[in-house]
């Protein structure tokens, strides 16, 4: 146990026992950056469609709710497994194209347990897996299908084979298309497109696919997901876009301050750490920071990465990556 003084956002000081490295989260800006969120897509007449991986914490999910998120997305069927045992009963998007067959039987059973899940498809056989494993249990399971906008998905060339495709079998219903404008393209390497830019072709990119499905009877109006935080500007000015996602909008990142998409301002969370040697210029930390997003930093962010709290009363850098969180790590002492 160190005895550390936390500086919080109203410079008021307080001196309590923690024990570091200790994770703290400021729900008030955390409360400011969901309303902010939900009041921007209100405005643009789109329903905010949050990711919980960005939190994975049922009350932050139960507040974005109360906001007028219509559910929320998720990468792992495993987390939607915790938060319905924990009492979520919103609708859930499981946004990752998963071809093990364990997985598909699983979404099956839950939704003939009464669950509200909607999964995403780019392929015939993951549309195949889906449906027998429905039509073993009678269900009909509901599926988006990701269009590749730029990182993966199916080809939009190839949308009207699949949906008549899907069209062919039972146990499953469309139910929207979606994708995912990324900083990375397929090969690796970075999408240079201002963020508003690259929001604003992928959410045309679908509204086209989607309008073109519906010009050629293949379907009804189906909803459209597009965006994330960063492009999200760009996202929200298409006209026809139904839906919205989002990720580090709610915690803010710095990442998303050091591209200057987000004010420091934002930043919910700060990581409290005990200096553990230091020596004229320099210092050590009892954890590392890979939590600031260094490791997995967006491409084009400037290394070594540059940290510091929102009253600015310890800034440090990164001298090489950590692989873990508890790992020391050095720093230089900036003026």
């Amino acid at each position: 146990m160190r005895r550390t003084k936390l500086v919080t956002k109203a410079h008021r000081q307080l001196s309590i026992e923690m024990e570091t490295p200790l994770v703290v989260l400021d729900e008030t800006i955390m409360r400011e950056n969901c309303a902010r969120w939900a009041h921007a897509a209100a405005a643009a007449g789109i329903r905010p469609r949050p990711h919980f991986k960005g939190h994975k914490t049922l009350e932050i999910l139960e507040h974005q709710a109360q906001l007028g998120a219509v559910g929320a997305e998720f990468g792992r069927l495993s987390d939607i497994e915790r938060v319905v045992a924990c009492g979520w009963s919103g609708e859930c998007v499981l946004a990752w194209c998963h071809y093990k067959p364990a997985m598909w039987t699983r979404v099956a059973e839950m939704v003939a347990a009464g669950q509200s899940l909607i999964v995403d498809v780019d392929s015939p056989a993951i549309v195949d897996g889906y449906s027998t494993a429905a039509e073993q249990l009678g269900v009909v399971i509901p599926i988006r299908i990701q269009v590749n906008t730029g990182l993966r998905g199916c080809s939009p060339s190839d949308v009207p084979a699949l949906v008549e495709h899907c069209a062919k079998r039972l146990g499953v219903r469309l139910a929207g298309v979606t994708g995912y404008a990324s900083w990375y393209n397929e090969n690796g390497g970075r999408n240079w497109e201002p963020p508003e830019v690259a929001g604003r072709r992928e959410a045309e990119l679908l509204v086209s696919v989607r309008d073109s499905l519906v010009s050629a009877g293949l379907a009804d109006r189906l909803p459209v997901c597009g965006g994330s935080t960063p492009v999200a500007e760009g996202t929200r000015a298409v006209r026809g876009v139904d839906e919205i996602g989002g990720t580090t909008y709610i915690l803010s990142d710095w990442n998303m301050a050091q591209l200057g998409l987000a004010p420091t301002s934002t930043l919910a969370v700060e990581v409290i750490v005990s200096v553990t040697n230091s020596w004229p210029g320099g210092f050590e930390v009892n954890a590392g920071i890979t939590t600031f997003g260094e490791r997995y930093a967006y491409p084009g962010l400037r290394r070594p990465l540059i940290a510091s709290t929102r009253s600015g009363d310890l800034v440090l850098t990164q001298t090489g990556l950590t692989r873990a969180v508890g790992e020391v790590v050095r720093g230089d002492l900036l003026p």
